[in-house]
Parts: C-alpha cells; sequence; structure tokens
C-alpha cells in the first residue's frame, strides 16, 4: 500500500456529489456471515499516513464542498487505534469534513471520539444490522451489545457527529412482525441515517455456504444481488413475505414524520456539517417516499428482455433503476 499516487480525480464527473474519496486502509478484522469483505480483500493493510493526507489535501475541485468533504471508503477506518491516531492528529489542520464506516467500539473511547471531532469528522456508519440476539450471533457480530445501542449513539452525537447505520432483514430469526419494527427502534436509539436491505448471500460468504448447504438458494440473476430483493429461501416467511416485510420497513423508516424528526432531532445534537449531512440524506429518501419512488423488485423486470441493461443502478444505493453516470 505504499507509493500509491493520488487518484485521478480530474477524471471524475462533476456529477458526483463528493469526489474526494479516498481508502487508508484495506480489510477489515472483523468476519461477518453476510460480508464479502473476508473474501474479496482478505487480510488488512494500512497506507502510509503522509500518503493518505496528501490526498484528502487535493483540492482541484469546482465546488467548495468537493474539496469540504472526505470521504474514507474503508471497512473499517478507526479498528487500529494506533493508526487512526496518527491520521487523525495529521488531518487537523486541513480542517476537512470527513465520514467514514467503524464499528460500534469507538463509542467507548473517548480519546478517539473527541480527536474524530477535533480533525473533522461529520459521519460515522456502523454496522447494527439486527435488534435480535440470536441474528446477530448467526451474523457474527457478538461485539454488537443491543442494550448499549442507544448509549452508543449518545455518545457519538455528544461530539456533534451523525450516526449512519445498516439494518438487515432476513436473517433466520426475523419475522414480519420484528422486521416492520425496526423503523420504530430505529427511531428510539436516535439514528440520524439508517440503510435498510435484504440479507444478500453473495458468493463466498459463509451465509451464501450455509444456504447452499440447506437447499435455501433461489434460482435468481445476478440482478437480484442489490441488497433491495430476495435471492434466498427465509426461514420463517416466503420471499414474498420478506420483500413485503423490507418495504413495510422501508417506507415507514423514510415516512413524513419520520424523516423530519430525525432532521429536526439533529439541530440540537449535530455540527454543521453532519447535520448538513443527515438533512440531505433525509430529504432524499423522504422524497422518494412521497413519489413512491420505492425500492426496485426485479421480479417485475424477470422476463423483460432489456433487463440486463437497467441493471446499474444499485451501486449508486439509491433503490431507483439510474445510469452509472447518475450516482452521487
Amino acid at each position: 500500500m505504499q507509493g500509491l499516487p493520488t487518484p485521478r480525480y480530474d477524471l471524475l464527473s462533476n456529477k458526483f456529489f463528493i469526489r474526494k474519496v479516498i481508502q487508508a486502509t484495506r480489510g477489515c478484522p472483523f468476519t461477518s456471515s453476510f460480508c464479502t469483505v473476508p473474501t474479496l480483500n482478505p487480510g488488512f493493510r494500512l497506507r502510509p499516513v503522509e500518503d493518505v493526507v496528501r490526498d484528502a489535501a487535493y483540492d482541484a475541485f469546482p465546488h467548495w464542498w468537493q474539496r469540504k468533504v472526505v470521504w474514507f471508503w474503508d471497512d473499517n477506518l478507526t479498528i487500529n487505534r494506533k493508526y487512526i491516531h496518527a491520521l487523525l492528529t495529521e488531518l487537523k489542520p486541513l480542517k476537512k469534513w470527513w465520514l467514514t464506516q467503524a464499528s460500534l467500539d469507538i463509542a467507548k473511547d473517548d480519546k478517539l471520539l473527541d480527536l474524530m471531532r477535533e480533525s473533522g469528522c461529520i459521519g460515522v456508519f456502523l454496522g447494527i444490522e439486527s435488534f435480535d440476539k440470536e441474528s446477530l450471533a448467526d451474523a457474527h457480530k457478538r461485539q454488537n451489545k443491543i442494550e448499549h445501542y442507544k448509549a452508543a449513539v449518545t455518545a457519538i452525537h455528544k461530539r456533534g457527529i451523525a450516526v449512519m447505520a445498516g439494518f438487515i432483514a432476513g436473517f433466520d430469526h426475523d419475522t414480519r412482525e420484528s422486521i416492520e419494527e425496526m423503523a420504530d427502534r430505529i427511531m428510539e436509539i436516535g439514528i440520524d441515517v439508517p440503510f435498510l436491505s435484504v440479507m444478500t448471500p453473495f458468493r463466498g460468504t459463509p451465509v451464501y455456504h450455509e444456504l447452499v448447504k440447506a437447499d435455501r438458494m433461489l434460482d435468481k440473476g445476478w440482478e437480484f444481488y442489490n441488497g433491495y430483493n430476495v435471492a434466498f429461501k427465509p426461514k420463517r416467511m416466503s420471499p414474498e413475505e420478506l420483500l413485503l416485510s423490507h418495504r413495510n420497513l422501508w417506507k415507514r423508516a423514510f415516512s413524513i414524520p419520520y424523516a423530519l424528526k430525525r432532521m429536526l432531532r439533529g439541530l440540537w445534537t449535530l455540527r454543521a456539517g453532519a447535520l448538513l449531512l443527515s438533512l440531505s440524506m433525509n430529504s432524499f429518501y423522504m422524497y422518494k417516499r412521497i413519489r413512491k419512488n420505492y425500492p426496485v423488485d426485479m421480479n417485475g423486470y424477470a422476463n423483460e428482455p432489456e433487463r440486463d441493461q437497467n441493471i446499474e443502478q444499485e451501486v449508486c444505493g439509491t433503490g431507483q433503476l439510474l445510469p452509472m453516470e447518475n450516482c452521487n
């Protein structure tokens, strides 16, 4: 990872809202059952701090937010405490806004949280996944303690940092009721921006091998592996029921009352950059909800010969059918 040049950001279209995307580390020491990282990107490597800071300082962008915001596209940026302390200390003089992905254990590290705030952190994504202990055990995420969720979010909010979090519908212990109730529980613990997906058994992951062994995989094309559709046989409901439960969860979580409540709550808990992050993302999803632009059900495209030309959208993370050049 040494000696990597600064990416050619000038080649990116101005349609990308955030263009300064950086990887300081690669890999993740955890082995979640559904995660592709241990298979596709095994091990854990670090780039030299000075190289990362050089890339973060790159400012040849036309818009102020493209110069201001740094998105660390790491699987777990904070896992190596010695490294992250060194990186954030060097990042402070740049006065950037940055966001990344981390694990829940950062909430217990006051020194790290303070340094994250001082260096400009505006948002952190946490893989919370579930409110069920058995599901967390199945996911190999025993380090997530349900009873600590709210306290963890509060600790991060004390530094004015927005909390984004991922939740998955379709664990073996999930029911239709438990999935749809997640919308309320997400609000209760104070998440600023939820990301709601359907369990997706990518090849090479432990959950995929388990489902193959149990003869629970469905004969679905690659277009179903987008995080919003069902490619396996759930244990406690039909594939159709899982899809419907997820859509009901999505609609409730991004309803006008819940989206507005998250945005208004941020006025008292988030610093300026974090508030802008919450306002923009919640407004985006609320607008989709109002327009009834729900995540696409790929079953509706199953018999259309041109469907493969249209399945570019999910890399955008929007749930829409969008050409790749419109991804933000």
